[in-house]
């Protein structure tokens, strides 16, 4: 999944280099994710599942 990941930033960060000079995160916009992230995480939210279901998702597409 990290290597599907990657694939998939590198290619919006591709796109996003074809139409100007993209501009970095801010870093109240980074703060802003990490709580979130942190909160999801105190609640118990877990990503395992949507990993799961990514994974299944990606391959089913490939046939396997």
């Amino acid at each position: 999944m990290t290597a599907i990941r990657l694939n998939e930033l590198a290619e919006m960060n591709y796109r996003a280099h074809l139409l100007g000079d993209p501009e970095p995160i801010s870093d109240e916009d980074i703060a802003e994710f990490k709580r979130r992230r942190a909160k999801r995480s105190a609640n118990g939210s877990s990503k395992s599942d949507h990993m799961n279901s990514t994974w299944r998702y990606y391959a089913d597409l490939s046939g396997a």
